[in-house]
C-alpha cells in the first residue's frame, strides 16, 4: 500500500471498480462536469491547511489519455488544469493505461505520455500514473489515507513535464482481471511505449530512477 500525507482528497468515479478515503472524498457522477470537478477540488483546497492539497487521487477507470471521471477527460482538456496552479501538490492516476502511448502526438487519446506531461505543466504539480492494466476487487473500499500500489510501469511527471521512471512491476494479464480498461476506446497494443521501447527490460526501469525520485523542492513546501 501507498501511505499518503495530509491533507488529501479523493475523487471516486461513480463506476470505478473501488473507491478511495481521503481526508475529502468525493464520489462523482458520470454526468459530472469537468469544470465542476476542478473548481470543486480548487475550493477543497484553498480551505485545506495550509490552503493547498498533497494530494488528490483519481480513482477510476481509463485508458490511453483518457480518464472516466465525470464527462471524462482527454488531452484537449489538460488546459483545465491549471485552476489547480499552487493549489495541488501530486495528482494520482489510480486508472489503467493513462500513461500508455499508442499513437504519439495524437490529438484527444492515446499519447498518454503526452497527456500526463500536459496535466502536469498545467497544474505545476506532480502527476504519477501507470501504463498497464490496472486490477481491482469490485466494490472494494482502500484504508484512509492509502492508494494500492500500480502494476505495471509507473511514471511521474514533474511541474515542468519531465518524467521519472518509479518503478516496473512484472504481471501477467492472462491470469488478472483488469477492472479498468474502457473498451469504447478499443484494446491496447503489446508492447511498451514508444517512447521507452529502448529501455526493455525491468532491471532498466529500475536503473532509471529510484523508488521515489528526488525532485526539486518547490518553494516554502517540502517534498515527500
Amino acid at each position: 500500500m501507498i501511505t499518503l500525507e495530509l491533507p488529501h482528497m479523493g475523487l471516486n468515479d461513480s463506476r470505478a471498480p473501488a473507491s478511495a478515503r481521503m481526508w475529502n472524498t468525493w464520489k462523482i457522477s458520470q454526468t459530472e462536469t469537468r469544470e465542476h470537478i476542478l473548481d470543486w477540488v480548487a475550493t477543497v483546497a484553498r480551505g485545506a491547511p495550509g490552503g493547498w492539497l498533497k494530494h488528490v487521487v483519481f480513482s477510476c477507470h481509463g485508458n490511453s489519455s483518457y480518464l472516466q471521471m465525470g464527462v471524462g477527460f482527454d488531452r484537449t482538456h489538460t488546459p483545465l488544469f491549471k485552476r489547480w496552479g499552487g493549489l495541488v501538490d501530486r495528482i494520482w492516476f489510480r486508472a489503467c493505461l493513462v500513461a500508455h502511448l499508442d499513437t504519439p502526438g495524437s490529438a484527444a487519446a492515446r499519447d498518454g505520455n503526452v497527456f500526463c506531461s500536459e496535466v502536469a505543466r498545467a497544474a505545476q504539480c506532480y502527476v504519477v500514473a501507470s501504463t498497464e492494466l490496472q486490477t481491482e476487487v469490485s466494490g472494494r473500499v482502500l484504508p484512509y489515507g492509502q492508494l494500492d500500489t500500480f502494476e505495471g510501469l509507473v511514471l511521474s511527471y514533474g511541474p515542468a513535464g519531465d518524467v521519472y521512471v518509479v518503478a516496473s512491476v512484472s504481471v501477467d494479464h492472462t491470469s488478472a482481471s483488469p477492472a479498468c480498461l474502457v473498451p469504447a476506446l478499443g484494446t491496447r497494443t503489446n508492447g511498451l511505449n514508444n517512447i521507452l521501447r529502448a529501455r526493455n527490460s525491468p532491471e532498466a526501469y529500475w536503473q532509471c530512477g529510484p523508488t521515489r525520485p528526488s525532485y526539486p523542492p518547490r518553494p516554502g513546501r517540502k517534498c515527500a
